[in-house]
Parts: C-alpha cells; sequence; structure tokens
C-alpha cells in the first residue's frame, strides 16, 4: 500500500488551521507554508498573518517566483 510522500517533496500550499478552544485560546496557532517546483517557499503562523497569506498569495507568487530555469 503506497502511503503519502514527505511533505517536503509535496509543492503548494499547506495550511494548518491549529487549535482554538472553545474560551479563544490557541493550543495550536495556525500556521502556513507555500512551496514551488522552482524554489519559493514561504511561511508564516499566527491568525491573522495566515488569513492574509492566503489571500496574496497567488499574485504574491505570479510577481516573485523565479520560473523555470532558462536553458
Amino acid at each position: 500500500m503506497a502511503g503519502w510522500a514527505p511533505v517536503e517533496q509535496l509543492f503548494g500550499l499547506h495550511v494548518d488551521f491549529g487549535h482554538c478552544t472553545r474560551d479563544g485560546r490557541w493550543l495550536r496557532p495556525p500556521a502556513v507554508r507555500f512551496t514551488c517546483l522552482y524554489g519559493c517557499d514561504w511561511a508564516t503562523s499566527g491568525a491573522l498573518r495566515v488569513a492574509h497569506f492566503t489571500r496574496v498569495i497567488t499574485s504574491h507568487h505570479a510577481l516573485h517566483c523565479p520560473g523555470p530555469p532558462l536553458t
């Protein structure tokens, strides 16, 4: 039976929603990491930063990704 590949081999947006108690305390804060095939690697944590990150990552990546190497 084949298992999941290690996260280091999976490119894309990985979001950990964290764990918040009913009284609003974070036991584990939200975290996000974005990687792409061409070496982009951005990460952040915290509820507000993760929310902002997920809103802007598409345009940010389009502007800052080096893209495939020129041969």
